[in-house]
């Protein structure tokens, strides 16, 4: 792959918590994978535990369990991985982890040395106040470091942290941001077939990392200038009335349409 400023920014910083919106196929979780194993797999880094963390356990252990087996040298496991617990025991005693956050309760009741929260924007906002942010400062422990990566979903907690950690910034705290597109990484060709069949906004939400916001719009993609003239012409009594109705909003949302 060839050399990414950005990736190689958030690779060599510093920063306790980072929190990286990016495009989808873009690199950023194969990255992470990457950063921690090499992170774990030092003789001088003993009885850590480093975690793993999708939306969901399903999810978490199709993103991450296979690769992680892949990644870590067979020189460095300790003992069979966990395939219940989902965890690898390291030489060295560290343990890498892999969670789901539908249950974000099994982070807490021993210390957490770091975390990778992968789909953060589809996690429940109270997961990282209320379970994760604890379990990173267990008093007698070094503090614990995040990183928040995955592609927006509106304008929600994800676009929140990403704020505050702007601020947070600025004000002299170990938050840093870090942002980047699929076109950076997928070749071209793959991006004007990805923006062939977005409309613009979803395309700049997946590929572009882009925080849209789409909020009391039913159809956001619905605009004045996407409105079709002389529908009556077009409209053929032989074929099938198709007509969606959502119940959600009042009065109420309709879509009429035919194939």
């Amino acid at each position: 792959m060839a050399h990414h400023a950005e990736q190689w920014r958030l690779w060599n910083s510093d920063a306790r918590f980072r929190v990286v919106p990016a495009g989808r196929r873009s690199g950023k979780t194969e990255l992470a994978k990457r950063w921690v194993v090499q992170r774990a797999c030092n003789l001088k880094v003993r009885g850590r535990k480093y975690c793993f963390a999708a939306p969901t356990r399903d999810q978490a252990k199709r993103i991450y369990w296979n690769d992680l087996k892949q990644l870590v040298p067979n020189a460095w496991i300790a003992d069979q991985p966990r395939e219940t617990e989902l965890e690898i025991m390291l030489v060295n005693g560290t343990r890498l982890c892999v969670v789901g956050m539908d249950r974000p309760e099994r982070i807490e009741g021993e210390a957490l040395h770091g975390i990778i929260l992968d789909e953060y924007a589809n996690m429940k906002p109270e997961a990282w106040t209320e379970n994760i942010s604890p379990a990173l400062d267990t008093p007698g422990q070094l503090p614990g470091w995040a990183w928040f990566i995955g592609v927006p979903e509106g304008r929600n907690h994800y676009f929140e942290l990403w704020t505050e950690a702007n601020n947070l910034r600025e004000a002299g705290q170990p938050w840093d941001r870090f942002h980047w597109h699929s076109a950076d990484i997928m070749s071209r060709e793959a991006i004007e077939a990805a923006r062939q069949r977005m409309d613009e906004r979803t395309f700049r939400q997946e590929l572009e990392g882009s925080f849209e916001s789409y909020g009391g719009l039913a159809y956001y993609a619905w605009s004045e200038a996407n409105i079709v003239r002389g529908l009556s012409e077009r409209y053929d009594a032989d074929a099938d009335l198709i007509i969606g109705f959502d119940f959600n909003t009042s009065p109420g949302t309709a879509v009429i349409c035919q194939e």
